[in-house]
């Protein structure tokens, strides 16, 4: 009995099912680089946040937390089909563009670059969203536009790189 359980939670594991959305292998590494993380900031902050907190364990807690909270996030985006994606891809390319306005104008000033907006509880990084959407967008194009990439370099290829470029260049001001 306890043979055949082995072999099965080691078959699951190891080979992907066909009609799944997902790569199990994906997600085990995903959460095996989860796990790490936390043991990292674990053993990397129990000097700081015994000293700053009298909670050894505080920074953990929190990295903790933040996992659940993109685990819960990422249950919820699985369930929405990559066609509502696609459809969408140019409102989240929009909406990023007005984020990296706003961080201009209201952004929290760090280190003296304005790359966050207060939120309350946590801030905003609008360039990890706007990253998030070109490649939602990027992918999106590329689907229903692949014939145009195919044939024409630059009809199909430099509109794409350009609206890239455009990102590109503003995450790379951010992180400078």
């Amino acid at each position: 009995m306890f043979h055949q359980i082995r072999q099965r939670t080691l078959g699951w594991m190891t080979h992907s099912a066909p009609d799944t959305l997902y790569d199990r292998q994906l997600v085990w590494l995903a959460f095996g680089l989860m796990v790490t993380g936390l043991v990292m900031v674990t053993s990397a902050s129990f000097p700081i946040s015994s000293r700053l907190t009298d909670q050894p364990f505080h920074f953990m807690f929190r990295h903790a937390i933040f996992l659940v909270l993109a685990l819960g996030t990422s249950a919820v985006v699985l369930q929405i089909p990559i066609a509502k994606w696609f459809k969408y891809s140019t409102y989240l390319l929009a909406i990023s563009i007005f984020l990296l306005i706003v961080v201009l104008v209201v952004g929290k000033s760090v280190n003296g670059a304005s790359r966050w907006i207060p939120l309350g509880l946590f801030n905003l990084q609008p360039a990890e969203v706007a990253k998030l959407s070109l490649f939602i967008f990027m992918s999106g194009y590329l689907v229903r536009k692949q014939d145009e990439v195919r044939q024409s370099f630059f009809g199909g290829f430099i509109k794409p790189i350009m609206v890239f470029t455009t990102f590109a260049s503003y995450c790379w001001d951010s992180l400078t």
